[in-house]
């Protein structure tokens, strides 16, 4: 049986979440988190999407991504992320096999204040999840959006303003 196609439109906003294979931390160590930051502006500017968005925990990844020509480039964007940070991450920690555990899930974001409701949703989802406060949360957004952090390949959604 044939898999479905993905709901994706380009100019939307979509919530992109990606789920690490079972007894390893997704997270980078502190010291990593540049490498990790500067893998997400490749992948951003290659697959021309805007990222509005992210929280890595250690389990699982989420993306507030917008496609900005094409509804396939949320399919590119993923996929060329999870190939290059799984390259990293096995010879980072010199390792190898599968990192992520099944396809990635998405859904489009629609509606009034529905993204602005997601990006404060993934921000805060380290803290609802036990973590740290989001503020002492370096594998988010937040410390972007709070101006902490100067994410240079972040692009804020319309509702942010």
């Amino acid at each position: 049986m044939a898999r479905l196609a993905r709901l994706s439109l380009p100019s939307q906003v979509h919530y992109v979440r990606v789920y690490g294979a079972a007894d390893i931390s997704l997270m980078p160590m502190l010291e990593d988190l540049d490498a990790m930051l500067s893998l997400f502006s490749k992948v951003v500017s290659l697959h021309h999407v805007d990222m509005t968005g992210y929280a890595i925990l250690p389990s699982q990844i989420d993306f507030l991504i917008t496609p900005r020509n094409s509804a396939e480039d949320v399919s590119k964007f993923t996929q060329a992320f999870c190939r290059l940070y799984s390259r990293y991450f096995n010879d980072a920690y010199r390792r190898s096999g599968a990192l992520w555990h099944g396809r990635f899930r998405s859904c489009v974001v629609q509606g009034k204040n529905r993204c602005l409701n997601a990006l404060l949703y993934m921000e805060w989802l380290p803290e609802t999840k036990g973590y740290q406060e989001a503020v002492l949360y370096p594998w988010s957004s937040y410390s972007h959006h709070a101006g902490l952090r100067n994410d240079y390949f972040m692009a804020p959604g319309k509702e942010y303003w």
